[in-house]
Parts: structure tokens; sequence; C-alpha cells
């Protein structure tokens, strides 16, 4: 079963990786702001931890004969997409006047989380998950 070998890739990936502090930052979208699709808030403290964390997930399991993602990894928190254009512009303009200063959070687990898209909204499953030692 390829989700156990997910699941087993991903306690080895952890083993090495201590808990560590994250911070979030400002608002901004993909693509752009002039054009958003999403909405995200970008990661100041703690950014190296998440990529080294990352890129040690990536390395077991490209060595587990999965596929590596093609696109650079650009760590955020997604908060919204966009579903309509109506109402972009001010929301946008919104968006743009948005001050932000988060405190710091632990993160000390990775989880996975299965997506299924509904016309409604999203539905997130856990499947799995693995603390930091």
């Amino acid at each position: 079963n390829r989700l156990e070998e997910i699941y087993d890739g991903l306690q080895e990936a952890v083993d090495s990786i201590r808990p560590f502090q994250l911070k979030l930052q400002q608002v901004g979208a993909f693509p752009d702001l002039n054009r958003p699709r999403v909405f995200w808030i970008n990661i100041d403290q703690g950014r190296e931890a998440l990529m080294t964390l990352q890129k040690r997930i990536e390395e077991i399991l490209y060595a587990r004969r999965f596929v590596r993602e093609e696109r650079p990894f650009s760590p955020h928190l997604t908060i919204g997409r966009v579903r309509s254009p109506r109402g972009l512009r001010t929301l946008t303009d919104q968006v743009r006047s948005i001050t932000f200063n988060a405190q710091a959070f632990p993160v000390n687990r990775v989880v996975v989380v299965k997506s299924d898209l509904q016309s409604t909204g999203p539905i997130y499953t856990v499947l799995n998950h693995t603390n930091l030692v």
C-alpha cells in the first residue's frame, strides 16, 4: 500500500527533526495580488526549519520511488481561494491594507490530510500524523 509507504517515510523523515516555532507575517496571493486565485500568509520565523523538513520528506519519499514535486516549495498558510471575480477588487484592496503581527506557534508534528474538493468547499480528513522528536 503506497499510503503506508508514505507514513513510514514520514516517520523516518522526522526522526532527526526537532519541534520548532513558526511566525506568520504578511498576506499575499498566488499568482499575485493583481490576479489572485489563492490568498495566503507568509511564514517569517521558522521558514528555514520548515524548508528543511520539507526537503527531508521529499528526499526520503523520492528514495521510495515517489515522484518529486517540480514546483519550488513556497512555505505559506493558505487562508482562502477565489471562487468568483465578483467583489474581487474590494477584497484585494482589503487584503492589501492588512497589517499583521502574529505570535509564534509551535510545530510539533506532521499531519497527512486528504482534501476532497466539493461544490460547497473542500472536505479535509486527517489520515495520519507523526510527531517531531
